[in-house]
């Protein structure tokens, strides 16, 4: 890390604020702001569906009071850079331009694991909703921060809702990782003493090891997480054998990182369906429509995701690359072709 970074020069002066004009000054907004929805937090709820089943809840707050939690992050952000734990791989700030030797992601998350043949994965259940009001009001208390009663407890409002971090709030994730950072370290603790290799990546925790891996070992992580009220979702609990394939937050980890195994065929399948849309249109002569430009987004995400993983030179991330090429742009063979030239207009309705 740089000796002297953004990060630390954000910290020292979100640090040293002092009373609720300054947080006002500092987040660009008024303090009758900053005390309404201190007191009145609006969030708009509602329910997503998971892809494996059920809903999850999302609790997306008004505007206005989302801006002052944007603000909010930038700061919060900087101050978890510089306290975070060795295991946390989410949720963060990208590293300074001068420090690439330990960049946190999804992708060196599951590179931490990689060729050890036993592996144990679990998650939270409801993480952000696990995190309550105290726990914030207690971080706002402490280090870095050591913000007065009063301070913390705005700061606290604004950024919790039912007495607990909200699922769609711009700072409940890095305040979920400030609530886990005890956590973070007897967990490492626990996996320094047998061996392992542990990670965080939000909710979920993954353990790797060249031992074996027991359920006696899963009873006692999980008395470790259920004295800070973590819990586990049982149904992504498991421990993989040295024979078993493994993943870790989706990927596959062996001697090397993989996608998924449905991954290349579902983005497959879904390039097709663009290319018939746009030889529709290119054969008819329409212009695309804005469902078809957000369609070319969100394979555009999936192919950037795919090349992250892979690299630029993988073959699989060329060919498919190409093949979206192609999609975006039909054979030259297919003239635009004129409503007119349909024959609609010669068709005549049958006399009865």
């Amino acid at each position: 890390m740089a000796q002297y970074s953004y990060q630390q020069t954000a910290q020292n002066i979100f640090c040293q604020v002092k009373t609720v004009d300054e947080l006002a000054y500092l987040l660009k907004t008024q303090v009758f702001a900053l005390e309404f929805f201190a007191s009145n937090p609006s969030y708009n709820e509602f329910k997503i569906p998971k892809k494996k089943g059920g809903f999850r809840l999302l609790e997306d707050p008004e505007e206005n009071l989302k801006a002052i939690q944007r603000e909010l992050n930038y700061y919060l952000q900087c101050c978890y850079y510089l306290k975070r734990t060795s295991a946390a791989y989410a949720f963060q700030l990208a590293d300074d331009d001068d420090d690439k030797t330990e960049i946190r992601n999804l992708l060196s998350n599951a590179q931490c694991h990689i060729s050890r043949p036993w592996m144990l994965n679990a998650d939270f259940l409801d993480f952000f909703h696990q995190v309550s009001q105290q726990e914030v009001f207690e971080t706002f208390l402490c280090s870095p921060f050591d913000f007065q009663e009063d301070l913390a407890l705005l700061l606290t409002n604004l950024t919790t809702y039912k007495g607990r971090l909200p699922m769609g709030a711009p700072t409940s994730p890095v305040l979920s990782n400030f609530a886990t950072i005890g956590l973070d370290y007897d967990l490492l603790d626990y996996s320094k003493k047998h061996k392992w290799v542990y990670t965080r990546y939000a909710d979920d925790l993954t353990f790797s090891s060249y031992n074996t891996i027991t359920n006696e070992h899963l009873l006692e992580i999980k008395g470790i997480c259920k004295l800070y009220n973590y819990v586990f979702n049982e149904n992504k609990v498991r421990i993989f054998s040295p024979e078993m394939p493994k993943t870790v937050t989706g990927l596959k980890v062996s001697d090397t990182i993989g996608l998924p195994d449905d991954y290349v065929a579902n983005l497959t399948k879904e390039i097709q369906k663009l290319a018939h849309v746009q030889e529709i249109n290119y054969r008819t002569g329409k212009e695309e429509s804005a469902w078809v430009k957000k369609f070319e987004q969100q394979i555009e995400g999936h192919l950037e995701f795919m090349r992250f993983i892979l690299g630029n030179a993988h073959q699989d991330y060329q060919d498919m690359a190409r093949f979206y090429e192609k999609a975006q742009n039909p054979a030259a063979n297919y003239d635009p072709v004129s409503w007119l030239e349909i024959g609609y207009i010669d068709w005549k309705p049958k006399r009865k």
